[in-house]
């Protein structure tokens, strides 16, 4: 009987494991999406508000 159950035993473990080692793969790369996310958000924040500081100093020309 062990002989069939411990090797379908493993198959299950191996399967769990690889499925376990996806899941926090993909979170890492989830995380890391969100960081990115984060910094182009600033980054944007940061062209804004100099455009804003550039628009404000620019001389304005009689029409």
């Amino acid at each position: 009987m062990a002989r069939f159950v411990i090797p379908q035993l493993i198959a299950g473990l191996s399967h769990r494991i690889g499925h376990d080692d996806a899941v926090r793969n993909a979170r890492a790369e989830l995380e890391l999406a969100d960081h990115r996310v984060d910094q182009a958000d600033d980054l944007i924040r940061r062209v804004e508000a100099r455009t804003q500081a550039h628009a404000d100093h620019r001389p304005r020309h009689a029409a």
